[in-house]
């Protein structure tokens, strides 16, 4: 089953590395023309270097910080063209007792892995801004369903971000969908930044992914294949929580 995405304008966040990479480069294979959104401009323009076509452009922004959110928002409002979908991948990992958890922590994990996901939303919700039947794909967890000690703050994140999908739904109108995809385990930077000992002792049991196992499900929900579903989450975890 070929993908096709030709000359649908795509927003991926948290482009520069893991889930969101690839998903922008094998976008771009399938037709798309991307923007991209993430912290590091070397990354973003080695992301760009890696993408078949022309076209492609990017924004750095820390979706973390509600300011920066706010003025990419503005800025996406502005661009000449209109989105055809969105792939939120901005996320970060957090494994951490609620013993230790201060209140700037928690709003940073919430604002990126939730918040900002919510606002960038809000461009399909113009006409001005996004085509009929566009396509919004959260990259969840299933870490609020096989949970583990340690990751409350994390799992509660990705949590709202499922139900926010849901809710989302049901308000798009145009023909405009939402979906979340949840996976499990998956091999990334985010992983091999932690601590491996850690690793061992809360994720030892968990089967490991990798990207490519994402990504196709992520281009099937952008693409006019997936038209019939909305609201819906998709789980792809090998197995994890069965």
């Amino acid at each position: 089953m070929n993908i096709d995405l030709s000359n649908r304008q795509i927003l991926i966040t948290g482009a520069s590395s893991g889930i969101g990479l690839d998903i922008a480069v094998q976008a771009s294979y399938a037709g798309a023309c991307t923007t991209l959104v993430a912290r590091r401009e070397d990354k973003l323009q080695d992301a760009i270097q890696r993408m078949k076509g022309e076209g492609h452009t990017y924004y750095v922004c820390d979706l973390s910080k509600p300011e920066e959110t706010t003025a990419l928002l503005e800025k996406l409002k502005e661009k000449p063209v209109k989105f055809d979908g969105m792939v939120y991948a901005a996320g970060q990992t957090c494994i951490k007792s609620i013993k230790l958890m201060n209140h700037d922590e928690l709003s940073h994990l919430m604002n990126l892995n939730c918040f900002s996901f919510y606002e960038l939303s809000r461009l399909f919700f113009s006409r001005k801004n996004c085509n009929p039947n566009s396509s919004i794909v959260a990259i969840s967890s299933v870490a609020h369903k096989a949970l583990a000690q340690g990751i409350s703050a994390y799992a509660m994140s990705k949590a709202a971000m499922e139900t926010a999908v849901k809710a989302l739904a049901k308000e798009l109108k145009h023909g405009i969908r939402a979906n979340a995809i949840l996976p499990g385990m998956i091999t990334t930077d985010l992983i091999s930044g932690i601590e491996s000992d850690v690793i061992h002792e809360a994720f030892s049991k968990f089967k490991f992914g990798k990207v490519g196992d994402v990504t196709p499900l992520a281009l099937y929900l952008l693409s006019d294949l997936s038209s019939f579903m909305t609201g819906s989450s998709l789980i792809v975890d090998g197995g994890l929580t069965i």
